[in-house]
């Protein structure tokens, strides 16, 4: 039951670990932010197309 219910909140931690590191990366400097979208729109684009 334990591994279970670690098993269910790692995805939510996952998630808050890569905000922080979005936030971060937004403080440190937004032109980085752009690339990471645009790269992240064609990983999505890729998926979708196939």
């Amino acid at each position: 039951m334990l591994f279970h219910i670690y098993d269910y909140h790692k995805p939510l931690f996952d998630h808050s670990f890569y905000y922080l590191l979005f936030c971060w990366a937004i403080y440190r400097d937004p032109l980085v932010i752009i690339s990471i979208v645009l790269f992240w729109l064609g990983i999505v684009g890729a998926s979708v197309a196939v």
